[in-house]
């Protein structure tokens, strides 16, 4: 994963930020992140564009350093490896359970 403006612990927790990936993922379901693992086809990322904006997308293309990745809805944006924007960790689960 390349670096962003602020480091990320190996493992942490992200609520996801909109609906792009519902109804599997609606927003503010807790996810499970990981920045030592390395992103596949089919998983969810984070992505970080230029201005510290988090976006959570499907990875749906992967070619050495390119790649596209995409919501399942529509009304969102696909995402890819343009200039500013950054792969920042895989999401590897998420966290069941309520409070």
């Amino acid at each position: 994963m390349t670096a962003g403006a602020q480091p990320l612990p190996p493992r942490f927790l992200l609520a996801m930020p909109d609906d792009s990936l519902a109804p599997t993922t609606p927003k503010g379901t807790v996810l499970i992140c990981s920045t030592g693992v390395a992103p596949a086809v089919g998983a969810g990322v984070l992505i970080e564009d230029a201005a510290g904006q988090r976006y959570v997308r499907r990875l749906t293309r992967m070619d050495g350093p390119q790649w596209t990745a995409e919501a399942r809805r529509t009304g969102f944006q696909a995402l890819s490896n343009a200039p500013g924007m950054v792969l920042r960790a895989v999401v590897v689960g998420r966290q069941t359970g309520e409070v």
